[in-house]
């Protein structure tokens, strides 16, 4: 009797292949990736002029994961990045996260019809909402502060991040090809 439940219980354990260790490489690599572009958003790159114009690396990664590969990216996840990314660079507590919440969900909700529509379709939309974030964002810390910021540099940095969307989508094109995701 226990020679049976040894044997049903190393039965039931799948052995462990290098396409497997493989995967979990690759998973490995893609959530990397994501990190280094969520601390390449914290990190304050000053430039004597515009101090406050920085291209957002984590709204292209998390539209390109919600469009491309929404399971890697539950709301839930979306959520506590935002969260995390608000208690990091002192921004009020829930906005980012509301804001990236909301565009992933808007994202996803069109998924259909932007994975039908060619690349300049893709970023157009992208440049679209990228807009939609900063001005949102900007009117968000604008009504927190009572103080009503400069617009300026949340055109710059939307127009930024649009422009880096292109090199975001190629580097997670191939790792979406190591990991062998389909849409």
């Amino acid at each position: 009797m226990s020679l049976m439940i040894f044997n049903n219980f190393s039965n039931s354990h799948k052995k462990i292949t290098f396409d497997m260790l493989l995967s979990y490489f690759y998973h490995i690599l893609f959530y990397s990736v994501f990190l280094l572009f969520f601390m390449l958003d914290i990190v304050s790159l000053d430039y004597h002029l515009f101090s406050e114009v920085h291209p957002s690396f984590l709204i292209a990664t998390i539209f390109y994961i919600s469009l491309f590969i929404p399971k890697l990216l539950p709301i839930w996840a979306v959520f506590s990045v935002g969260i995390i990314y608000d208690l990091i660079v002192g921004l009020p507590f829930g906005i980012s996260a509301i804001l990236f919440i909301g565009m992933s969900i808007t994202v996803k909700s069109q998924r259909k019809f932007l994975l039908g529509q060619n690349f300049n379709v893709i970023w157009l939309s992208f440049g679209t909402i990228s807009l939609i974030f900063f001005t949102l964002e900007w009117w968000a810390i604008s009504i927190f502060n009572w103080y009503l910021f400069n617009f300026l540099p949340s055109i710059v940095n939307a127009v930024l991040t649009a422009l880096i969307f292109p090199f975001i989508v190629v580097l997670f094109h191939k790792l979406k090809y190591l990991l062998k995701f389909k849409p």
